[in-house]
């Protein structure tokens, strides 16, 4: 998707969400951690195929006091598991 190809169609009809317009200016943010924890957070950026409606989510980290510089922390992180 981020290269412009859906992967379910091929078609080229992709479209992102831009950050500045309409998902405020970080983005969509998902946040993670405990309540009265420290908490973290990452953006992420919607990708849609106009042909077939196939969607995506691209995660990026946004750093939390100097932590959390890749989302590898997700492995660790309470009420995440691997998909198997």
């Amino acid at each position: 998707m981020k290269n412009g190809i859906c992967p379910m169609c091929q078609s080229n009809e992709v479209y992102m969400t831009d950050n500045d317009d309409n998902l405020g200016e970080d983005g969509l943010l998902i946040f993670y951690g405990e309540v009265g924890r420290e908490m973290g957070s990452y953006s992420s950026n919607l990708y849609v195929c106009l042909t077939c409606g196939y969607m995506a989510l691209f995660a990026s980290p946004i750093v939390l006091k100097g932590k959390h510089k890749e989302l590898t922390f997700l492995k660790e992180a309470k009420g995440w598991k691997k998909v198997m």
